[in-house]
């Protein structure tokens, strides 16, 4: 029973992280065996990530309301509320603790509850461990909605790798010769992933519309779309657009997108979409933590605590930095590597008088490339006119150095339109 205070809390400990089994060796999976919290499923869950926290409700509180803090320290992107500058491998915790609601004005800042990870510290005895786990798409059926339309399984590929080892540090004879002083606790962990974005199937621009040919230019259900000539309303004669009404600029603009390259071996599908696009990447990270535990003096225990990601991974499309490109354009590079350190010291003057003092600093960088800026540079639509400039420095460029493309976003007609966005 809780005597100390109010708060309702649920605790995962240390066997408890290590013993149930988990798909991807996200702590945050273990959240649903709280009572109280609620997984919404929107995070696959497939490794560690900067949004795992994403999708977790704590007493109905908003996803972003709650707080993640490791050893005491908030670990949480405040930029957002939902991402996190990183988070310990499961072979690096000792607790999780799920504070849900009353908790101690300790644990302020957040009303949507607290997830308090504590990581691992050295004993006076050496302990380690070593790990491999693999996922590949050979070990998997393919996706259902992929064998009607001819679509090939996708390399799927997950290999999280790691260790740990902690215990005393001591020279026998020498120092710290009874193990009880200074302990140390080591961990890394490499994932590495092959991801599998997906497929998109969308519109192309014909190599007849190209050229302001729309006479076979149909719907879903096969009728005509008609073209109109914008000065008179009238539609042009055999749905043709004459040459000399043809914009260079948005034909530039049309020749930019590929060539349809997909027919779909179902009728119902003929103009439902003309274009296949499927883009598997790499996404390889690494975390390192390392812990030192000091028994300074009787009622005096120090610790510094240091942990560092490594996360960067390539997409094409369905993430903030890809805008609404629906088609492979050009993969972009996004870097979202996180640090943490906490210094801590506690002092136990009598047994009803203990003080505590953290100091810690957690934070990440964001950054984004093109994989090729070249593809998407401004010159192959003929350098159009640019209205608004991004004055140097302004952190809303998210690819600096680059010259890229403006956004080309179509109507609804056809269905299922191509943008670079």
């Amino acid at each position: 029973m809780q005597l100390a205070s109010g708060e309702k809390a649920g605790l995962l400990t240390s066997q408890q992280i290590n013993q149930i089994a988990i798909k991807g060796r996200d702590f945050f999976g273990l959240m649903l065996t709280v009572p109280g919290v609620v997984d919404d499923f929107s995070q696959s869950r497939e490794a560690t990530s900067y949004t795992g926290m994403q999708g977790i409700y704590i007493n109905g509180g908003r996803g972003n309301q709650k707080n993640f803090t490791v050893d005491g320290v908030t670990a949480m992107d405040t930029g957002s509320n939902y991402a996190t500058h990183y988070e310990p491998n499961m072979d690096a915790i000792a607790e999780v603790k799920i504070l849900t609601s009353n908790f101690q004005a300790e644990f302020g800042r957040n009303s949507g509850g607290v997830i308090s990870v504590i990581t691992k510290s050295g004993t006076q005895q050496f302990h380690g461990s070593a790990y491999d786990f693999y996922r590949h798409e050979s070990l998997n059926a393919n996706n259902f909605f992929s064998n009607p339309t001819g679509t090939p399984k996708l390399p799927y590929r997950y290999r999280i790798s790691g260790y740990s080892l902690g215990g005393p540090v001591y020279i026998p004879k020498t120092f710290n010769t009874d193990r009880s002083k200074l302990f140390f606790f080591w961990s890394e962990e490499f994932t590495g992933v092959k991801k599998d974005f997906g497929t998109r199937f969308v519109n192309m621009p014909t190599a007849a519309e190209r050229v302001g040919d729309f006479s076979q230019s149909f719907d879903v259900n096969g009728r005509l779309l008609p073209v109109v000539d914008p000065l008179t309303g009238a539609p042009y004669p055999r749905n043709v657009v004459p040459q000399s009404r043809i914009n260079k600029l948005g034909q530039n603009i049309l020749n930019f997108f590929p060539l349809p390259n997909y027919l779909d071996p179902d009728p119902l599908n003929r103009y439902r979409w003309n274009y296949r696009a499927a883009y598997s990447g790499n996404y390889p990270r690494r975390q390192e933590l390392v812990r030192v535990d000091w028994n300074a003096l009787p009622g005096l225990q120090i610790y510094y605590r240091y942990v560092q990601d490594k996360d960067e991974q390539i997409t094409p499309w369905g993430i903030y930095v890809n805008g609404s490109t629906n088609y492979l354009l050009d993969p972009v590079v996004l870097g979202v590597p996180g640090k943490g350190h906490v210094f801590h010291v506690t002092r136990t003057f009598s047994p009803t008088l203990v003080n505590e003092f953290s100091f810690g600093k957690d934070r990440n960088q964001i950054y984004t490339r093109y994989t090729d800026p070249s593809l998407v540079d401004r010159s192959r639509l003929g350098n159009p006119a640019q209205w608004f400039q991004d004055p140097p420095g302004n952190p809303t460029n998210y690819y600096p150095g680059a010259n890229p493309i403006p956004d080309l976003v179509f109507g609804g007609q056809p269905i299922n339109p191509v943008n670079a966005a």
